[in-house]
């Protein structure tokens, strides 16, 4: 397979990364801005068996717009836990989504945005590879920095 080939799989890939991440971003700021505010406690710690040991994901108990008291258990679970019993959290949702208890995230600001910066983070990652690359291969596979040497001996006498 040609460079060129490559460097196009490559750039397109990079920016499907990029246009991902910049597409989650718009998603979680859109969710912010109509998100309620909530508070949480974790009221147990789940484990999760698996190959390489358990992993641990909190359940979060919680009381909705409505006054309905709700438990929330995120996607993912962690090893260490991430959250211990009786830990109070903020938790983030939108009243008006019909899907609205699924709608529920975990405001710990990183846990936010992570995806975003992620996916974008990547494609940008991607994009430098081609770029870096693309100025080796037009240079012709080799490339210099800063002073060389003038001769392979680097001028000793042997």
């Amino acid at each position: 397979m040609k460079f060129r080939h490559l460097s196009a799989i490559f750039s397109v890939i990079g920016a499907g990364f990029l246009l991902w991440g910049l597409y989650e971003y718009d998603r979680t700021s859109a969710f912010l801005d109509v998100a309620v505010s909530v508070p949480g406690e974790v009221t147990r710690m789940r484990e999760i068996g698996g190959s390489d040991g358990p992993t641990y994901r909190p359940v979060i108990r919680y009381t909705d717009h409505a006054g309905k008291q709700r438990d929330y258990e995120p996607g993912f679970s962690t090893s260490p836990p991430a959250y211990f019993e009786g830990e109070k959290l903020e938790l983030l949702y939108d009243p008006t989504d019909p899907r609205f208890p699924l709608t529920v995230r975990i405001n710990d600001g990183l846990g936010l945005w992570f995806r975003a910066a992620g996916l974008a983070g990547l494609g940008i990652f991607f994009l430098i590879v081609v770029a870096v690359t693309g100025y080796i291969y037009r240079k012709g596979g080799v490339v210099t920095f800063g002073k060389q040497p003038e001769s392979p001996r680097d001028g000793y006498d042997f």
